[in-house]
């Protein structure tokens, strides 16, 4: 290799980290809210596995993008799923065991925050795998280690938007905003209709945005107001022990049937005189 192609190699390189780093502000968002319920030790593992997981999604969609992009309501459809992950991220509090999913299992928490993650970040990539796969050119590996670079700045970003989240819990209304505006985005640009958006009706590039933020807003927060307003349920009681069972009754030993009597004979001498 010439210093000609590695030069080329490392701008590419150094374009892939840019580029991926400008669009994972998003990402960084989500991967900040769905942890943010977790215990912080249990946080920061589900930050690192959903991450990785989320940049082999990335490599996988950009291997594909070409096929992806062209496929009508796939967009529209990833748009819904995100604006139900979004709804679901924003109303969450922290120590709500309703919300919190997997109940009180720590690990199970993990690995669902991890799978939140790693399917927000897959469908908040689909427009960013393009321009992936333009700068890389099917230059396979080279994506692979450009994104790879990306994984521990991805990390510790979202980590720190992680404490932000815990120490100011209103930025979260803002991450849901920012979550509804980027599903409305990405139904607008749908294949089935982008064009007839661009030609009939521009304004739709704008308005559908703006619905999907106030959408996730309102919803979020009716489901907060409603969980608030509803009586507290009682702690589970624990499940009653189960009794042992109770040994069967004998039947009763049937008594023997008394002798009949004797009739007694009178004697003559018995007899009473007269």
């Amino acid at each position: 290799m010439d210093s000609g192609q590695a030069a080329s190699g490392l701008i590419t390189l150094l374009q892939i980290l840019f580029l991926d780093l400008v669009l994972s502000g998003d990402n960084a968002a989500v991967i900040a809210m769905a942890c943010r319920t977790l215990p912080r030790q249990d946080a920061s593992k589900a930050i690192v596995l959903g991450a990785a997981g989320a940049i082999v999604f990335r490599v996988l969609l950009t291997s594909i993008a070409t096929l992806l992009i062209g496929i009508p309501y796939l967009k529209t459809v990833s748009a819904f799923l995100l604006i139900v992950i979004a709804v679901n991220l924003s109303a969450a509090e922290p120590g709500d065991e309703d919300l919190r999913i997997g109940g009180n299992r720590p690990r199970g928490d993990i690995v669902a925050a991890a799978l939140v993650i790693v399917m927000a970040d897959a469908i908040m990539s689909l427009d960013n795998v393009v321009a992936l796969a333009a700068i890389t050119a099917g230059n396979f590996w080279l994506l692979v280690l450009g994104l790879a670079l990306s994984i521990p700045l991805l990390v510790f970003g979202s980590a720190a938007m992680a404490l932000l989240l815990d120490r100011f819990p209103a930025l979260v209304v803002f991450g849901g905003l920012l979550l509804g505006w980027t599903a409305g985005d990405l139904a607008a640009s749908d294949a089935a209709y982008s064009d007839w958006i661009a030609r009939q009706a521009p304004a739709l590039a704008f308005v559908l945005p703006m619905a999907g933020a106030v959408f996730v807003w309102f919803q979020a927060r009716w489901i907060v107001a409603e969980r608030r307003s509803s009586p507290a349920r009682p702690p589970r009681q624990p499940a009653p022990a189960v009794p042992p069972p109770r040994p069967k009754k004998q039947p009763p030993t049937p008594r023997p049937a008394p002798a009949p009597a004797l009739a007694s004979v009178a004697t003559a001498e018995d007899a009473p005189t007269q």
